[in-house]
């Protein structure tokens, strides 16, 4: 686990190792550094086999013309730049090794459609989905996949109450969902394990337009592992990308 603050990491690191869930190691790494990556990716980054990037930025949630540009920097700074340069700086590490890897990025569903006042977040998820896809295409000869998540409404602590600050915007997540509830992070974490684990890597997916649980009309990928050309047209590598559908759904 890397992170820019030393307790932060420790403190995730600590719980994890209570929890049982097996050898935790950490180091304090400013991903906006690239400098930083690149030393951290030549000593431990890159040697195992699978990567997930979950940037947090700041929370800016506010009018874009309210925002300044050091605002923009910040979240651009870790979302979007961080994520490239840790992933290209594993990846090459790991395509002049020859070792099938992994990278998951969690993104979020406004990369398609955008949404109000998380300008620089949105930004800079639709930036991380189009990394994926690209390096999906580029990288999947070499054994490494690529994939995304874009989980619909988790509630965590701090993010819950900035994003529905009232009841009644909470009861309308809800509502709009066809399972009546939120996500459970448990769903999440399922999904996440799937897409990372070695079952997936020979297990081949594609993703096509489809129809949201929520009835919604999801947004247009066509990929398949197989390397073929897909029904919209596109050339295919390996991609997965969840939608908004529900809780935690896969669109494969």
């Amino acid at each position: 686990m890397i992170s820019a603050g030393a307790a932060r990491v420790e403190e995730a690191a600590a719980e994890l190792r209570t929890a049982g869930k097996g050898t935790v190691t950490t180091q304090v790494c400013d991903i906006r550094d690239a400098a930083a990556v690149e030393r951290w990716s030549s000593t431990r980054g890159a040697r195992g086999r699978s990567t997930v990037w979950s940037t947090m930025p700041p929370a800016f949630h506010r009018a874009p013309e309210s925002l300044s540009p050091r605002a923009v920097d910040a979240v651009l700074g870790i979302v979007l730049h961080g994520a490239a340069y840790a992933t290209l700086a594993c990846g090459r590490r790991w395509i002049a090794a020859r070792r099938p890897a992994a990278v998951l990025s969690i993104v979020t569903t406004y990369a398609w459609t955008g949404s109000g006042y998380v300008l620089p977040s949105a930004m800079a998820k639709a930036g991380v989905l189009a990394m994926t896809r690209s390096l999906a295409v580029e990288w999947g000869r070499h054994g490494v996949r690529l994939n995304a998540i874009a989980p619909g409404p988790f509630p965590t602590k701090g993010a819950w109450e900035r994003l529905a600050p009232r009841p009644d915007i909470k009861d309308e997540f809800e509502r709009r969902n066809a399972l009546g509830r939120v996500g459970r992070h448990e769903e999440l974490a399922d999904l996440a394990a799937f897409l990372m684990s070695d079952a997936r890597a020979t297990s081949p997916a594609t993703a096509s337009p489809s129809t949201a649980a929520n009835g919604s009309r999801a947004p247009a990928s066509s990929t398949s592992s197989s390397g073929s050309p897909t029904p919209s047209g596109g050339v295919a590598a390996e991609e997965s990308v969840s939608l908004e559908p529900g809780p935690a759904a896969a669109y494969l």
